[in-house]
């Protein structure tokens, strides 16, 4: 069971790697 802090990091997580790919490609 997450906690709302670690799911909050896995959303912020996903969404800078987003952007990481995005910049790069």
């Amino acid at each position: 069971m997450l906690t709302k802090h670690e799911v909050h990091v896995e959303m912020t997580r996903r969404h800078y790697v987003g952007l990481f790919h995005r910049v790069l490609g």
